[in-house]
């Protein structure tokens, strides 16, 4: 009886857990209020593009091409890569070419400051970068064109140190690609919203980081986060613990998954369940009660 007792009461939290969860994200939906401000003749200051890439990701050129189609006064991208016989380096090339009306660089350079490949392409990238506001974003990710208006609004609040969005899973095509836009658009959308409104814990996802070169600096720049695997959990760390606000945008950024096998994600939450239980030790056994799979 105790043990009916026991997980009856863990299905009660799970359920009350679920629920604060779907308050929060709803909470998070971009209204009329984020809308306004956006394009109401605000503050949009130039801004450089920073985009780590390695590979053919899913949709690379659709991805990239979006960012060329910002509606923005003034920005530059910037493709950073290690190899010029990486396969993105071809990809990125043919939207250069596409573009020639676009403040388009790309870097290729090799770097190996840091144990942190993706850090490693930043470095270059930031040394190259002419404006003052930087905005880092994964080359999975595609979005749209009043984006960069949207974040950068956020950015002009009183405090804000860096702006991050929430990222949605789309375009899946194969059993993995399902199984992990279900984890990023449930547990992970969830548990960013819940952490961010009800305990004052931002999360910041790397997909999508806008924040000014020096507060950047001021907290060591990315050389501070070259040895760990979770820059962006370590950024928003640091940048909260500067007294710096981490603002969570509830403007979603895709993030575009189509052919991932099982052995690939199954891998990568092996890889990131470690991670996370190194962060936060027994916080980590948390994770049973906010999954609402689990349940």
């Amino acid at each position: 009886m105790a043990t009916f007792w026991f997980f009856a009461a863990l299905a009660a939290m799970g359920i009350v857990s679920c629920g604060l969860q779907l308050w929060a994200v709803r909470s998070y939906a971009p209204g009329a209020k984020n809308k306004k401000a956006s394009e109401g003749g605000g503050h949009f200051p130039p801004v450089s593009i920073l985009k780590p890439l390695k590979g053919l990701d899913d949709n690379l050129f659709d991805n990239l091409e979006s960012f060329c189609k910002l509606d923005y006064p003034e920005y530059e991208i910037i493709f950073a890569l290690q190899d010029i016989n990486d396969l993105a380096f071809k990809v990125a090339s043919k939207i250069k070419l596409k573009y020639p009306d676009k403040d388009i660089s790309i870097v290729v350079q090799r770097c190996e400051e840091g144990l942190n490949p993706k850090v490693n392409n930043l470095i270059p990238a930031r040394g190259r970068s002419k404006h003052e506001y930087i905005l880092i974003s994964d080359s999975n990710v595609c979005v749209r064109k009043e984006y960069l208006k949207r974040i950068m609004a956020r950015m002009q609040e009183p405090g804000a140190g860096l702006v991050t969005n929430l990222v949605e899973g789309v375009g899946a095509r194969s059993l993995g690609s399902v199984f992990e836009n279900l984890h990023l658009n449930s547990f992970i959308m969830g548990s960013v919203c819940f952490l961010d409104k009800f305990m004052g814990m931002p999360c910041v996802v790397g997909k999508s980081m806008l924040m000014k070169k020096t507060d950047l600096e001021a907290i060591g720049g990315l050389v501070a986060v070259k040895d760990v695997l979770a820059e962006d959990y370590m950024i928003g760390k640091k940048m909260a613990e500067s007294g710096r606000r981490v603002v969570l945008s509830g403007f979603r950024v895709q993030t575009v998954n189509h052919y991932w096998g099982m052995k690939r994600f199954l891998g990568r939450h092996t890889r990131w369940a470690k991670l996370r239980w190194k962060i936060g030790g027994a916080r980590y056994l948390a994770e049973l009660i906010l999954n609402a799979p689990f349940m």
